[in-house]
């Protein structure tokens, strides 16, 4: 089975080092190791430098930076870490809706590198596995099952949409890149005129990720809601920690124990 990670991160720089110690910690025996990792950066302000810094903290063999819209890296798989040549120019054609479609945008704009893999988990940098042997009993649980998409609900309904901090699916699977429907801009007007005028429609860019998968018309599987929102350690062993002194604290309490 060919697995990978696909960190989608906008202005983290320290929650990439976290993550990275958080992986080397807490998953020191997990198959997770042996999955690809890749990097999607959508703000101006990260640096390949740096994130070439970042990539190498973490332990799987194979790690890529796809795209960082400072240096005009693009989704080429072949491209590898070395990129100074490029380091001061800028692509603005990226990102055209804002830091909240960037989840969805990273997805779409990787889609035929992102096919050739079995299992894709698509993560924030700052949510963090505390737990990779949970995440792999999941994988190992639903590996034969029809489900291509595996979500959490936002804030426990349905209603406010897919989570967009994490989510798993099966892009080999795919018949089309559905992904690609998020730049109807009808679509994203209407969900934003919902939310100008509906006080209970909230989460767009969760209601956008949800309206892509349902309409896709291949089967899901709900996981469960999230309790990352609460910023605790949900069900799979994951945390969305926004306090890096938190994440700092629990990363030395794990390594005095």
């Amino acid at each position: 089975m060919k697995g990978a990670f696909l960190f989608v991160g906008h202005s983290q720089t320290s929650e990439w080092q976290y993550s990275a110690q958080f992986f080397n910690q807490f998953s020191e025996q997990s198959a997770l190791r042996d999955f690809d990792l890749l990097a999607y950066v959508n703000s101006t302000r990260v640096s390949a430098t740096q994130m070439e810094s970042y990539l190498e903290l973490f332990p799987n063999k194979s790690k890529k930076l796809l795209y960082t819209p400072c240096n005009g890296h693009t989704v080429d798989s072949s491209l590898d870490l070395n990129c100074e040549s490029n380091l001061y120019k800028e692509d603005t054609s990226k990102n055209r809706f804002g830091y909240w479609y960037g989840v969805i945008e990273a997805v779409c704009g990787t889609f035929d590198l992102l096919k050739t893999y079995d299992w894709v988990i698509q993560l924030n940098p700052d949510l963090y596995v505390t737990d990779g042997d949970r995440l792999w009993s999941y994988i190992e649980t639903y590996i034969d099952s029809e489900h291509l998409y595996h979500v959490n609900t936002m804030r426990g309904d349905i209603k406010n949409g897919f989570s967009t901090d994490f989510q798993m699916y099966r892009p080999s699977k795919f018949e089309r890149n559905h992904f690609r429907d998020y730049q109807d801009h009808d679509l994203l007007f209407n969900l934003r005129t919902k939310k100008e005028f509906n006080a209970e429609f909230r989460f767009v860019p969760e209601q956008l990720l949800k309206h892509l998968i349902v309409n896709s018309q291949q089967p899901y599987r709900i996981i469960g809601p999230s309790t990352r929102n609460n910023r605790e350690i949900d069900s799979l062993g994951l945390w969305h920690c926004h306090d890096n002194k938190r994440a700092v604290g629990q990363l030395d309490k794990a390594r005095k124990t």
